[in-house]
């Protein structure tokens, strides 16, 4: 199966009196790099949240969102920590006099301040809150799996439709390999005349010579090279897995052989078909950067 970078999902699990909400955003990235978004205190959560995404994820890069909140009914009483609403006070009011500001600061600002006020009885079960958050945290993961299953599903059936259109491109520029050799073998023959007008030749030698260098600009092997590079990524696709390094090389050296193809064009036709090959190629590489 093939797989997209981009993804989202959401999990909740709820027990042991915690709501806990986690929420996974996926897009493109060559590697595999997370950023866990968690509160403070749970934050010892974060290592294994980071390393159960690498196992589950090759490439990409993932946000995880994950939100506690407390049912009303286990709400516990609040406490205030007067010694550290009375530092930030002081600190607060030094500040100001330095700012030339007399007003007094507003207790409920203070109230609001990080640890001001607290749960009374803050004892929690942090390994059955572990539990809870792995809950969530599964079913966020199967859901961005799905999504990024699906648009993968897509993206491989959009780039095996443009590869059959390379296929075909390409056996229209074989039907014009030999006229282009000839093409180019005429063009030459008739400069080097042009040039040694007056110059006594051999004009059996001159024409084994000419041939020797026009055959330099046959498309065989590119054309060639571009059937197995198309068997490949077709294989490749079917194999599934993590394969958009392996498809990101193959779509580059197709873009090489096309290029090459250019360069040795003698007649319109093969001109033509090189641009539109082009324009198929930078298709399946855009789709191919959102491949895992």
């Amino acid at each position: 199966m093939v797989s997209s970078m981009t993804g989202f999902g959401v999990g909740e699990a709820n027990g042991d009196g915690h709501i806990v909400t986690v929420e996974i955003k996926g897009v493109n990235s060559r590697f595999c790099e997370v950023k866990t978004r968690i509160p403070r205190k749970y934050s010892n959560f974060e290592e294994k949240i980071n390393r159960k995404m690498k196992e589950k994820f090759a490439r990409g890069y993932m946000e995880v969102f994950v939100n506690y909140k407390e049912m009303e009914s286990t709400k516990k009483p609040l406490k205030v920590d007067k010694t550290l609403a009375l530092a930030y006070h002081t600190i607060l009011r030094e500040l100001a006099v330095e700012m030339g500001n007399t007003e007094e600061i507003p207790v409920m600002e203070i109230a609001r301040l990080p640890e001001v006020m607290v749960a009374n009885d803050e004892v929690e079960d942090l390994e059955a809150l572990w539990i809870l958050t792995k809950m969530a945290f599964y079913d966020a993961i199967k859901e961005v799996k799905s999504m990024r299953a699906d648009e993968g599903y897509n993206l491989k059936k959009d780039i095996l439709d443009r590869v059959d259109i390379l296929k075909s491109l390409t056996a229209t520029v074989k039907q014009y390999s030999e006229e282009n050799l000839v093409e180019y073998r005429n063009k030459l023959f008739e400069r080097v005349e042009t040039i040694l007008d007056d110059v006594p030749i051999n004009e059996d030698r001159l024409a084994t010579e000419l041939a020797i260098y026009a055959d330099k600009s046959d498309i065989t092997e590119e054309t060639v090279r571009l059937d197995s590079h198309f068997k490949m990524m077709l294989d490749t696709l079917e194999d599934g897995g993590v394969v958009g390094r392996k498809l990101d090389f193959l779509v580059q050296e197709i873009n090489r052989e096309i290029n090459t193809i250019g360069s040795k064009s003698h007649v319109s036709q093969i001109s033509q078909t090189v641009v539109e090959m082009k324009s198929e190629v930078e298709k399946i590489r855009e789709q191919i950067q959102n491949i895992e």
